[in-house]
C-alpha cells in the first residue's frame, strides 16, 4: 500500500507515461492499408490486387511514362510524409519512456529518503 502522496504521484504518472509510449510505440509500428489517395501504380497493394506478374505490371507502367512520373512523385511525397508521422510517434514515446524511467526514480528516491 502507498501512503506517501510522493510515491503514489510518481507511480501514477510514471505508469501513464510508460502505458502511452508504449501504445505509440507499437502505432507507429501498424501500417495502414488505406489509401485516401486514387490508386497509384507504384502502391504496394495496388499492385498485388491488380497484376499477377511482373510482366503486365511492366507493359501498363511503360505505356505512359509521364504519368508513372507523377505517380513516383506522389508516392515519394507520401512516403516522406508517413515517415515524418512515425518519427514525431516514435519520438514521443521516447520521451515518455524517458520521462517514465524520471519519474519512477523521483518515487524510489523518496521512498529511500522517507525512511
Amino acid at each position: 500500500v502507498v501512503n506517501d502522496p510522493i510515491q503514489l504521484g510518481s507511480l501514477v504518472v510514471g505508469s501513464l507515461a510508460l502505458v502511452v509510449s508504449i501504445a505509440l510505440a507499437v502505432k507507429s509500428q501498424i501500417p495502414s492499408l488505406e489509401s485516401v489517395a486514387p490508386a497509384s501504380r507504384l502502391y504496394f497493394k495496388y499492385i498485388a490486387e491488380k497484376y499477377t506478374s511482373g510482366k503486365s505490371y511492366l507493359s501498363d507502367t511503360k505505356s505512359d511514362p509521364k504519368t508513372i512520373e507523377e505517380e513516383l512523385a506522389d508516392q515519394i511525397v507520401s512516403n516522406a510524409k508517413i515517415a515524418l508521422r512515425k518519427y514525431r510517434e516514435v519520438t514521443l514515446a521516447l520521451r515518455l519512456f524517458l520521462l517514465s524511467i524520471g519519474v519512477y526514480l523521483i518515487g524510489l528516491l523518496a521512498v529511500f529518503s522517507l525512511r
